[in-house]
Formats: structure tokens, sequence, C-alpha cells
């Protein structure tokens, strides 16, 4: 029908957009390899490069997972209790998934456990973009979202890592805000869709 198509666009076009967001961790691994003076330009382009990753993610949430209980109804029928134990399931794991963290940071490091969050949740979008089987769509919706709540922190961390005293605490209000605007500018972008 014409919405599977439409949230297939938007799902597929969110995918695309996450994918944008992995380029920037480049710039990200090559300004971390040196320690960081106190107030070094450099820095001012890792919180730039760090504000484009949060804002490119929070655009390909905004598109899509305010959509994603209509995505379930619409494609598979799925009822309101349904759709809750979803997103019920997705709380428990991504609580397990939390409390890998530490061990995973550990063993891989911070910019590669959060590259590997984040750039993880890329396929499942795709998934779901593509399932014709409600068990696959709801087992991506799953997976993207465990990526997505355990990367987020993780990048937090990260940029608060990469930045002088000063530009780490400026870093938490210009997340907010870039992340509060790509979310509105997603939701602009896939509400016609829908």
């Amino acid at each position: 029908s014409n919405q599977q198509q439409t949230q297939t666009l938007a799902l597929t076009f969110a995918a695309a957009v996450s994918l944008l967001a992995v380029i920037p961790w480049a710039r990200v691994k090559a300004s971390s390899a040196a320690p960081i003076p106190h107030k070094a330009p450099r820095t001012t382009r890792s919180m730039v490069v760090v504000l484009v990753i949060h804002g490119l993610l929070a655009l390909a949430g905004g598109m899509t997972v305010p959509f994603l209980q209509l995505y379930f109804k619409i494609r598979f029928g799925v009822s309101p209790f349904g759709i809750a134990s979803i997103y019920a399931l997705t709380m428990v794991v991504s609580v397990f998934a939390h409390m890998l963290i530490p061990t995973l940071v550990a063993r891989f490091g911070l910019w590669q456990t959060t590259l590997g969050f984040l750039a993880s949740a890329v396929p499942y979008f795709i998934l779901m973009a593509l399932s014709p089987w409600l068990f696959l769509a709801a087992t991506a919706f799953l997976g993207r979202q465990v990526c997505a709540r355990t990367g987020m922190p993780l990048l937090h961390q990260l940029g608060q890592e990469l930045l002088s005293r000063e530009e780490g605490a400026l870093l938490g209000s210009q997340v907010v805000l870039v992340i509060s605007a790509a979310w509105a500018v997603g939701n602009v972008m896939a509400g016609p869709l829908l």
C-alpha cells in the first residue's frame, strides 16, 4: 500500500542519515589520538564533529521513532497491547545492554564501543524497511533501539573526553539543543509521508 511504501522510504532514508553520522568518526578518532591542550583549536572542531553526529542520529530518530507505532499497526496489524509489549521488551533488553557497557569499553575502548553500537543501528533500519514478517521487524526494532539507547550516552561521554573541561560543560547544553532541533526537523520531514 501507499503507507507501507512511505514507511519503507522513511526508514531507508533514516538508515542513510544514520550512516552519514559514521563518516565524522574518522575526525573524532584522529582528534582523540593525541592529548588535548587546555584551549586547543582542535577541541572546537571535535565539539562540532560530536554535535554533527548527535544531530544526524537525532534527525534519523525523529523521522522514524515517533511513527513506529503506526508502522507496526499499519504494516502488520499489531494490537496496541502487542506494540506495548514490543516496547517493553526493548526496555528490558536495553537494561542488560547497559550492564555490558563497562565490560565492552574495557575490552574495546570507548571509541570502538561507541562506533559499534551506533553503526550497528543502521542495518536494523534497513531490516525494518524491507521486512515482510512481524518477527523480523520487531527484532530489528529491538536491535535498533538497544544500539541507539546504549550508543548515545557513550557518544556523549566520548565528546566529554575529547574536550577541555570548559567546552565539555558547554557540550551538554549544545547536545540537547542540537538533538531537539534535529528531532523536530525529522518529525516535519517524515510526518507528511505518513
